[in-house]
C-alpha cells in the first residue's frame, strides 16, 4: 500500500511540475509578446517624430517615407497606411514656409510652387509628390490630389488641422477614396457586347486598344 501511495505521489509531483513548466511557458511567451508590442509601439513613435522633424525642416526623402510606410502598414494596416499617406501629402502641401502657392486664380492654370519650385499644372506637381512619397501612390489617382489643393486653397487653415483629427482617417480619407472610386468607375469601358463595330470604334479611337 506503501508502495503505491509513492506512486501516487510521484505522479502528482510530476503533473504538478508538468503544470509549472506550461505557466511558466505561458508567462515567458507573454513576456515576450508585450515586449515586442512594447518595442513595436516606441519605433512607430520615434518614427512618427522622425517624419514629422523632415517635413518640418524640408528634409524628407522618398527613402524616409518608404521606411515609414512599409513599418505604418505592418503595424495598422492598408487603410490607415492609406490615410497616413495622404496625411503627409497634406503636411507638406500646407506646410507654412515651402508649402504649395499659385500665381494664378485657378490652380489648373499652372503657376504653382512649391519648395521654390514652379510646376506647370497639377498634374506635374502630383506626380512631384508622388516621387517624394517613394513612387507609390496608393490609389492609383491624381483626383485624391487634385480635391486637397482645392482645399489648401480654398482654405489654408482646413488641411493643417483636419490630418490631426481621428475624423482624418475614419471620414476625410475614406470619401477621398470613394471619389476615387467613382471617377474611375466612370471611365469603365461599357460591355462591348452591347455596342456595334462603329460605336466600339469611337471609345477604342479615344481609349488605344484596350
Amino acid at each position: 500500500m506503501g508502495e503505491y501511495q509513492k506512486q501516487i505521489d510521484n505522479l502528482k509531483a510530476q503533473a504538478q511540475k508538468f503544470i509549472e513548466l506550461q505557466e511558466a511557458e505561458k508567462r515567458k511567451k507573454a513576456e515576450a509578446e508585450a515586449n515586442k508590442a512594447r518595442s513595436r509601439k516606441e519605433l512607430m513613435l520615434w518614427l512618427e517624430r522622425f517624419i514629422d522633424t523632415h517635413i518640418r525642416f524640408g528634409t524628407l526623402t522618398a527613402a524616409h517615407v518608404e521606411t515609414y510606410l512599409i513599418e505604418y502598414r505592418k503595424s495598422y494596416g492598408d487603410d490607415a497606411s492609406i490615410a497616413k499617406y495622404i496625411g503627409i501629402v497634406a503636411q507638406l502641401l500646407t506646410h507654412p514656409f515651402y508649402g504649395v502657392e499659385s500665381n494664378t486664380h485657378r490652380v489648373g492654370n499652372g503657376g504653382l510652387i512649391f519648395k521654390g519650385k514652379t510646376y506647370k499644372d497639377a498634374k506635374e506637381l502630383y506626380e512631384a509628390l508622388v516621387g517624394l512619397m517613394a513612387g507609390v501612390d496608393p490609389l492609383d489617382s491624381q483626383v485624391w490630389f487634385d480635391y486637397l489643393l482645392t482645399q489648401v486653397f480654398d482654405d489654408p487653415t482646413f488641411l493643417p488641422a483636419e490630418v490631426l483629427l481621428p475624423r482624418w482617417r475614419t471620414d476625410f480619407v475614406p470619401k477621398l477614396v470613394q471619389l476615387v472610386e467613382l471617377e474611375k468607375n466612370s471611365l469603365q469601358v461599357p460591355d462591348l457586347d452591347l455596342l456595334n463595330t462603329d460605336d466600339v470604334f469611337v471609345i477604342q479611337s479615344l481609349l488605344g486598344s484596350f
